[in-house]
């Protein structure tokens, strides 16, 4: 073990071996000796952890640079997102490693450290793993590889004790009361992404595990028409004039004419970080033929630079049991996707580090991007291959953006009127996106 730091509820480690599967098995009974300590410690015996723990191969520098950086600043990382403010600001985490790095200085060791570990990098595996209740089994965690590459990337990410494999009766009823979903699934290898609406309980959930749509389904919406038993598929309920969002993702189990039904495999919810508040009605449906363009045209460039919400579809590694597909909502001032010719720029903000979209991407680089135009209930429906620009000067041209990633749109579909619904945008009282 070559550092590690201590949490309330979770430890982390950045360890050497000869190879991943001897770290696996070195990190379990690195659990098991730590609940037989605090048993011991405790006067008790028994089960410590409740949860899950995953190891993920640092294959280069960079990876090495980034994770010694969260597990040697994990205390100062969580304080942020609790809110509060450290006074240790330039000391080093006390139950950590760090605390035994002489001087301090933090930075000039995590450079040493990495130019250290690079042999380790090229000759063995580097794992960091987080050990957060469970580790008297090697179950996987929620994440996918291209999630966890994701989130070193990044920096580091959180623990993911939210996500679930079944929903808790508060998504349920949520689910229930809404009178649209964003949909995801797969067209031809690609994600696709739709939205499905309805009178309030066109959604059931009969069970934690099931949900079943009650729409008809439109054969000329490749998304819809993907909509067929054996596939994954996504869910996002968002409730615009709440501000509240949960997603639910699984195989469909049965589909025809008039909806499908949903396996939900993981659940878990939002912040409502970036959500326009509006109020939403039922109108008349008055749908247009669908047009499928060659390329992005002029009102389908002025539709992207006015929006201030889209919903992108991702997909990876869907045979396993942390992938699948999956639907999100991206929010911002009108006009945050910059649009030049085909290409699509768009910031990334901060959130809430589970990378579940950007990590999808480093899996499988491709994306489906929806747009609702709110006042006419037109659909664009958009496809491309995505780039992800973790570390560029452009960065700072988009405020509080953390990073970029970008869409070479190749595939347009518009739905006019596609929608029997309307939404009128509230004034900012405090609530709307930020």
């Amino acid at each position: 073990m070559t550092h590690f730091s201590v949490q309330s509820n979770h430890v982390h480690a950045l360890v050497e071996g000869d190879d991943v599967q001897s770290l696996s098995r070195g990190m379990q009974g690195l659990g098991v000796s730590i609940a037989k300590r605090i048993n011991r410690v405790g006067g008790r015996s028994g089960r410590v952890f409740d949860d899950r723990f995953f190891a993920r191969a640092l294959r280069t520098p960079r990876e090495v640079a980034n994770a010694l950086n969260y597990v040697l600043r994990n205390d100062q990382i969580h304080e942020a997102r609790m809110g509060f403010i450290s006074d240790r600001t330039g000391e080093p985490d006390p139950f950590s490693s760090a605390a035994d790095i002489a001087a301090h200085d933090l930075a000039a060791h995590n450079r040493m450290a990495t130019r250290e570990t690079e042999s380790a990098v090229r000759d063995h595996s580097c794992v960091t793993s987080r050990t957060g209740a469970s580790i008297d089994a090697a179950e996987e965690g929620p994440f996918h590889p291209g999630e966890l590459e994701a989130q070193l990337l990044a920096g580091g990410g959180p623990p993911g004790a939210g996500i679930r494999d079944w929903m808790t009766d508060q998504h349920r009823a949520f689910f229930e009361a809404l009178p649209y979903v964003v949909v995801a699934t797969l067209d031809g290898g690609w994600p696709a992404a739709t939205m499905l609406a309805g009178s309030p309980g066109f959604v059931s959930a009969p069970d934690p595990h099931t949900l079943r749509i009650a729409a008809g389904l439109d054969a000329s919406d490749p998304a819809q028409r993907a909509l067929t038993p054996g596939t994954p598929a996504g869910l996002l309920g968002i409730d615009l004039s709440t501000k509240r969002r949960n997603r639910a993702n699984g195989i469909i189990t049965a589909a025809g004419d008039h909806g499908f039904t949903l396996d939900v495999r993981q659940s878990f919810g939002n912040c409502p970080q970036y959500i326009h508040v509006r109020e939403v009605k039922a109108v008349p449906a008055r749908v247009a033929p669908p047009e499928t363009l060659p390329q992005l045209d002029g009102d389908a460039r002025a539709q992207i630079q006015a929006a201030d919400t889209f919903f992108v579809a991702s997909a990876a590694r869907t045979a396993e049991s942390n992938g699948g597909v999956d639907i999100s909502h991206r929010g911002g001032p009108p006009g945050f996707v910059r649009v030049d010719g085909s290409t699509l720029t768009i910031p990334d903000y901060r959130g809430n580090r589970y990378f579940n979209t950007l990590g999808n991407f480093v899996s499988n680089p491709r994306a489906a991007l929806l747009v609702v135009d709110f006042a006419t209930g037109d659909l664009l429906h958009l496809q491309g291959a995505v780039e992800i620009l973790w570390d560029t000067s452009e960065v700072r041209t988009f405020l509080a953006a953390q990073r970029l990633w970008r869409v070479r749109v190749d595939r347009v579909l518009r739905r006019r009127g596609a929608l029997p619904l309307r939404w009128r945008l509230l004034p900012y009282d405090g609530r709307s996106a930020r």
